[in-house]
């Protein structure tokens, strides 16, 4: 049996090497988090779940700031004060600053640091793609007109 797919580059998915996940940032696309949450899903993906200093880094260097504002995969609406990432990943490393009623957190744009924020909140997000949830990769002409190639994931 043959599989036969399209397949697009997305130029715009960064991919992290400790972990071999990619990330995208979507700061021109401001939602609520439950719908940043429902749109990362819809993408193949989750929101941004952040687990090591070294990745926290790497999404504010990269992809965050100093620029936007923008939901990661941690919320408290379970129950209060007890915060859980959307993926069920322990909730072992935080830069939580400021706590109060609201339930969603986000990463700051200053200074990388998460605050929380009711559910009407209306700022960009991040998506994360494990490595497992890609079938392969490929290389695909330059389609960005910068001169090198590019990866398609699957």
């Amino acid at each position: 049996m043959v599989f036969i797919a399209n397949a697009h580059a997305d130029t715009a998915r960064i991919r992290w090497n400790v972990n071999k996940h990619y990330y995208q940032d979507f700061w021109d696309e401001p939602l609520t988090w439950a719908t940043a949450k429902s749109r990362c899903q819809s993408k193949g993906a989750h929101l941004a779940t952040i687990t090591s200093e070294a990745e926290d880094a790497f999404i504010y260097n990269e992809l965050v700031g100093p620029n936007w504002d923008a939901w990661i995969g941690a919320s408290d609406a379970a129950a209060e004060g007890k915060f859980k990432w959307v993926t069920g990943e322990p909730w072992k490393f935080n830069r939580l600053d400021d706590i109060g009623d609201e339930d969603y957190v986000f990463m700051d744009w200053v200074q990388g640091l998460w605050h929380t924020a009711p559910a009407r909140e209306v700022i960009g997000y991040v998506c994360e793609w494990s490595a497992n949830n890609y079938v392969g990769m490929t290389h695909v002409p330059d389609m960005n007109g910068n001169g090198v190639g590019e990866i398609a994931v699957l």
